[in-house]
């Protein structure tokens, strides 16, 4: 079994996310809160389930079966379910997910 490399920034730049996935820069907690309380390392990756929309599919597949694309867009900060994504071919801290991953939008 071959592990799957990941892209370099260069590359990253050049990708273009298929059908309705999306692209997400997680989100990344402080080392500190504000009180000054040292956050745990398994508490951070808990934490993260957040993150900044940096690209998004076609969704031509939506299209083609009727349902409406999703109102997001580039640059908006993001909630997803805790198992969303995935971050094998990505980037260090970014995922990629289907556009239903997403649970709400942040104002």
């Amino acid at each position: 079994m071959s592990i799957v490399p990941r892209l370099t920034l260069e590359e990253f730049n050049n990708f273009i996310p298929l059908q309705d996935l999306v692209v997400i820069k997680k989100y990344k907690p402080p080392e500190k809160t504000a009180a000054g309380i040292l956050t745990l390392e398994d508490r951070k990756d808990y934490q993260c389930k957040r993150g900044t929309i940096v690209k998004i599919g076609t969704c031509e597949n939506l299209t083609q079966a009727k349902l409406p694309k999703p109102n997001i867009k580039v640059g908006d900060e993001v909630f997803f379910s805790a198992f969303a994504g995935s971050e094998s071919p990505m980037p260090e801290g970014y995922l990629i997910m289907r556009s239903t991953d997403i649970l709400m939008v942040m104002e």
